[in-house]
């Protein structure tokens, strides 16, 4: 049985999507997602955050065109997708850092209102890479 990450996270994007890769292939688009729990202090009875985490999102194919349409920098989203850890190497230490590749990604509408626009070939392929 293959284990699967996948995450559901809410929060602001922070950086406008930015579309990858060469043009023609694929489509692929990233963004940054900062996310901040609150929760309420009974000692203080005040509403207090925790420090901010900041992940980065990557859509695919169809969702990323969609994503690139509709989402900007400031707007509440929820994205379910699995978790993932990417490595690289850089001056001959080995990095990492963890992402979502996104299967979905919509405005929290909890926090505002939208307006849905079907596309010409009705979407289809979200998920992954």
């Amino acid at each position: 049985m293959a284990q699967q990450s996948q995450i559901v996270i809410t929060g602001n994007v922070g950086r406008e999507p930015t579309r990858l890769g060469a043009q023609g292939g694929t489509p692929m688009c990233t963004f940054r997602l900062a996310s901040t729990r609150s929760f309420w202090n009974r000692r203080t009875r005040q509403w207090q955050e925790s420090p901010t985490t900041w992940i980065t999102v990557k859509a695919f194919r169809t969702l990323a065109l969609n994503v690139m349409q509709s989402v900007k920098k400031g707007d509440a989203v929820i994205v379910v997708g699995d978790l993932v850890t990417e490595t690289w190497e850089r001056d001959g230490a080995q990095r990492s850092a963890i992402a979502i590749e996104a299967a979905y990604v919509g405005h929290d509408l909890n926090r505002g209102a939208s307006m849905f626009v079907r596309t010409q070939n009705g979407g289809g392929g979200s998920g992954g890479g």
